[in-house]
């Protein structure tokens, strides 16, 4: 009888394949996101200024 409960539970606990997949889809769409976003330093290094920032000398 445990067997039964316990494997109800386990159903319980998993998430649908739609979860499943909504969740795959935004990490990788955070990976992606990883990619293209410059820390300040690599916007230095590569002379990408916005505006004013741009250093002075």
């Amino acid at each position: 009888m445990d067997s039964t409960a316990e494997n109800s539970k386990q159903a319980m606990d998993r998430p649908g394949p739609i979860l499943t997949t909504v969740n795959i889809v935004q990490r990788a769409a955070r990976w992606l996101v990883g990619l293209v976003i410059l820390t300040e330093e690599d916007r230095i290094t590569a002379g990408v200024y916005f505006g004013h920032e741009r250093p002075q000398g």
